[in-house]
């Protein structure tokens, strides 16, 4: 029967097709590799009373050989694409370093710009491979907050590494760098990231969910902190007058502009029902982030008129409160409808044994 025979054919090609690769296979060897550089690290941190050991690049090479392939072949978890973004930060990082301790033709760079300039290079390798994980869990919380981390240590990294070149003289470094391009890399991350998770998807990621908007309201405290401190002309020392008044303008516009930002925040934030550990305390990670901003503010002014911006921020302040508790008292209903539907998921997945146990990530 030619129809028999031709099933069988399309039977054999599809079961070629799928096992092509043995997944199994794939993870026990990441996970082989990943053990054994695990475990000279710790064997040599203590052989050496430091936890300053190289790391086993043999191992973590074949670890990350092994994630590309197995990404070549199939979807992977988020864990496992977090997993393959550490290792490669690692082993980018090793090489970096061991290439660099050989090579003398720059003896001007100090051992802490090198450090800096490794994990520099080996965060924009990681942050490559969780942006390529990200375009496949989009609404994974987990991902975004790794991925907002990664991209804040680059840019501290950046920053090391300005500070320490102009504080040897090497000219030129600096201007290998864009912090500002990084900082608009950072912002647009965060906005991805409120966008994409919490809004009630997923009430039990609450604390992570949480976590990424207090890394969020962080950020742009620290933001206007460079905004109205390193660029502040109040204790400039040029004499134009004109100029310094505009550039003093241009700065409390910009700084206006951060706090209307983070009013924003603040209320997106109390909207979403995160669910029992995670948003309990919102109201005093708000009143302390809010004292943070409006002090930095506020110290950009002197006599009357910063009297006349304190009581602009007491107003605002007060306005914002009140949308807040209100957010807060629609989402706490909307928690009750929501978390036991997603609590019957949950059991299911645990039963399943495919469940994340969230309270392990972040440790009391």
């Amino acid at each position: 029967d030619s129809s028999t025979a031709r099933g069988r054919v399309e039977n054999n090609i599809i079961n070629n097709h799928i096992m092509s690769y043995d997944y199994h296979q794939y993870v026990q060897s990441i996970q082989r590799h990943r053990h054994k550089e695990h475990t000279s690290h710790i064997r040599g941190a203590v052989d050496r009373m430091t936890v300053a050991t190289p790391p086993d690049l043999d191992s973590l090479q074949h670890s990350v050989e092994g994630f590309a392939s197995l990404s070549k072949h199939c979807p992977m978890t988020p864990l496992l694409w977090m997993q393959y973004a550490h290792d490669t930060e690692m082993l980018m990082m090793g090489l970096y370093l061991a290439e660099s301790s050989s090579n003398e033709s720059n003896p001007e760079l100090s051992k802490n710009q090198e450090k800096s300039q490794a994990r520099k290079s080996a965060l924009e390798s990681s942050t490559g491979i969780l942006e390529m994980a990200l375009s496949e869990f989009p609404g994974c919380a987990l991902l975004h907050l790794y991925y907002l981390e990664n991209l804040a240590e680059n840019f501290y990294q950046i920053q090391l590494i300005n500070k320490m070149s102009d504080q040897i003289g090497i000219v030129g470094v600096r201007d290998l760098v864009n912090q500002s391009s990084q900082l608009d890399k950072i912002s647009k991350a965060f906005e991805v990231a409120v966008k994409n998770v919490g809004v009630g998807a997923h009430v039990n990621e609450g604390i992570i969910v949480a976590e990424i908007y207090r890394f969020y309201c962080s950020f742009l405290v620290a933001r206007l902190s460079l905004v109205m401190g390193g660029e502040s002309t109040k204790n400039s020392e040029n004499n134009d007058t004109e100029v310094e008044n505009s550039s003093t303008r241009m700065n409390e516009e910009k700084g206006i502009s951060i706090l209307q930002q983070l009013s924003l925040i603040f209320q997106q934030w109390s909207k979403n029902p995160m669910g029992e550990g995670s948003n309990d305390e919102i109201m005093q990670d708000l009143e302390y982030l809010w004292e943070e901003a409006s002090a930095i503010f506020i110290s950009f002014f002197d006599g009357s008129v910063k009297l006349i911006k304190q009581q602009y921020l007491a107003q605002q302040k007060a306005s914002l409160w009140e949308t807040v508790d209100l957010n807060r008292k629609k989402a706490s209903l909307l928690l009750n409808v929501l978390s036991s539907y997603e609590n019957n998921v949950d059991v299911a997945m645990d039963n399943e044994g495919i469940m994340l146990q969230r309270y392990s990530l972040f440790p009391q």
